[in-house]
């Protein structure tokens, strides 16, 4: 009966040790799972920080285009003003010598 006894304390020691090596086998498994999720989560970070930037990028690029457009605009319509300007000039001009010519046909017939 002792070595009944002594064969299933070394049974159950087996047991324990078996337990424990699978024990730790599944720490394993889990630590090494658990590594992969956390290289996997800072790659997307990686990944996001990355479309964060070119995001920005693109967005100051449209915003300095905008600028340009609209310096651009700004510009044309200066010009337009200065034409509607010279163009006022000229048409005071022509009147003004119209009339002139005008003033000038008449007298002759006056006389």
């Amino acid at each position: 009966e002792a070595a009944s006894a002594v064969a299933r304390a070394a049974a159950a020691d087996e047991a324990v040790l078996a337990w424990k090596e699978a024990l730790e086998g599944r720490k394993a498994e889990a630590a090494a799972a658990h590594a992969a999720r956390e290289e996997s989560a800072a790659a997307l970070r990686e990944a996001l920080q990355g479309r964060r930037s070119e995001m920005a990028a693109a967005q100051a690029e449209m915003q300095a285009s905008k600028r340009e457009a609209a310096a651009r605009v700004e510009a044309v319509n200066r010009e337009l003003a200065e034409a509607k300007q010279e163009i006022d000039k000229l048409r005071r001009s022509v009147s003004g010598a119209m009339a002139a010519t005008a003033a000038a046909a008449q007298r002759p017939a006056a006389a």
